[in-house]
């Protein structure tokens, strides 16, 4: 394998056996076919994450961790589709926030902590 040239900011290699030339990823044209795949699968999980991220950066800093980590899940399940990525953000965002329940209706006779201890009301009342 032969450097060929620089052309549009990417490297082109020119392979000595099969006489073909190759961009940047000159090396897989070498590996073992095992190899190749599970190396392109890495890759392409990489970018997945990273779609990912890019989706749900916009997400407070406490359901995010959370979503991204529903939206991997469902990656690789194969019930999220990597094109429908940004679409599918806002029903993650929903799913993650039914199951954390932040602001819930919660009744005054309720007891705040451990069992045994003051009500909402008798907070409220002072």
């Amino acid at each position: 394998m032969k450097k060929a040239g620089r052309a549009q900011g990417f490297q082109i290699f020119h392979c000595l056996r099969c006489k073909a030339y190759y961009r940047d990823g000159a090396r897989l044209h070498l590996m073992p076919k095992r190899e190749r795949r599970r190396y392109l699968a890495a890759l392409r999980w990489e970018q997945v994450m990273e779609a990912i991220r890019k989706a749900t950066e916009v997400l407070p800093l406490d359901i995010r961790e959370e979503v991204i980590q529903e939206m991997a899940l469902a990656a690789l399940d194969g019930s999220l589709d990597p094109a429908d990525i940004n679409r599918a953000a806002p029903f993650y965002r929903r799913k993650v926030s039914r199951q954390t329940d932040r602001f819930r209706v919660v009744s005054l006779d309720q007891p705040v902590g451990y069992e045994g201890g003051a009500t909402y009301a008798e907070l409220l009342a002072g």
